[in-house]
């Protein structure tokens, strides 16, 4: 067929033996080790994820227990949705702006929910103050939903406003 000298077999002897290595290394070896470390990142964060799972399935226990203790140790359970609205009143400064505080019990037959409602009005009260109080019901950590809110503006200015609340806290 075809015939090599001593030079070329020489040459192409040692072409071969520096082919053989780059090609096994670039499209063996090196493929084959990323893939491992990739593997392994995977495999670290799944078990940072996981144990991110525990740790919040410890807190879910906590708080379980914590919540299905006794009925006395319990804030939840002897929260007053009336007596917080109107000391909430008190500290955003709008105390002497209520014209009533209804406080009343409900049944939700369609959610399945028993609980309290606040039907409250405000006088003449500034935007900001109200404000201020908005921010610490929906803030304050008790699941409170504001039903209906009827905002009415009065005078000339925009410096107050009268406000009707219904405010609904579902029994626990």
């Amino acid at each position: 067929m075809f015939e090599l000298n001593d030079r070329n077999k020489r040459a192409l002897i040692i072409l071969l033996v520096f082919l053989i290595p780059f090609l096994l290394i670039n499209f063996i070896y090196i493929p084959y080790t990323s893939e491992i470390e990739l593997l392994n990142k995977r495999v670290d964060i799944k078990k940072q994820q996981f144990h991110e799972m525990l740790s919040l399935e410890n807190e879910v226990k906590l708080y379980k227990k914590v919540t299905n203790s006794k009925p006395g140790s319990n804030k939840i359970r002897n929260f007053s949705l009336y007596t917080f609205i109107y000391t909430l009143s008190g500290k955003s400064g709008i105390k002497e702006n209520i014209s009533y505080i209804k406080p009343s019990s409900f049944r939700d037959n369609d959610r399945g929910i028993d609980g309290t409602l606040v039907e409250i009005e405000f006088k003449s009260v500034p935007m900001d103050l109200f404000t201020k109080l908005l921010f610490e019901i929906e803030n304050s950590g008790y699941s409170l939903n504001i039903k209906k809110l009827s905002i009415i503006k009065t005078g000339t200015g925009n410096s107050s406003i009268n406000i009707i609340m219904h405010i609904e806290s579902v029994n626990t």
